[in-house]
């Protein structure tokens, strides 16, 4: 076992990547941190962008979803060590506590991954 990182707020979700190549850490500080599995889970970077706390994450293919307590959902797409943020959501009534992703089993099997 490993400890990622000594985190000063609550952790609120911590999900790992399909191939387990990227972990994500969403927590009251309005961070979202990252890790990379193929070197030892070595603390490479940090998203920013949400007003309030980070509630809950998603991964799936090469997108991570991730919903705050200000009422936005962002999506942001990564190739290695690199995170764009493609779209952020707006309009939800309250805070986005939950999130779930499905891959695209048709899509993977003609080997797009970025269709997920």
């Amino acid at each position: 076992m490993k400890t990622l990182l000594k985190q000063k707020c609550t952790v609120m979700m911590l999900p790992v990547d399909a191939v387990g190549s990227m972990v994500y850490c969403g927590s009251f500080d309005m961070l979202v941190k990252f890790w990379e599995g193929n070197k030892n889970y070595a603390h490479e970077g940090v998203f920013k962008g949400h007003k309030l706390a980070v509630l809950c994450l998603a991964t799936t293919g090469t997108f991570v979803f991730r919903g705050s307590s200000d009422n936005t959902l962002c999506m942001w797409k990564h190739k290695g060590l690199i995170h764009m943020c493609m779209t952020v959501l707006m309009g939800h009534d309250g805070p986005l506590k939950c999130l779930a992703t499905e891959e695209n089993h048709e899509y993977i099997a003609r080997g797009d991954q970025d269709k997920h």
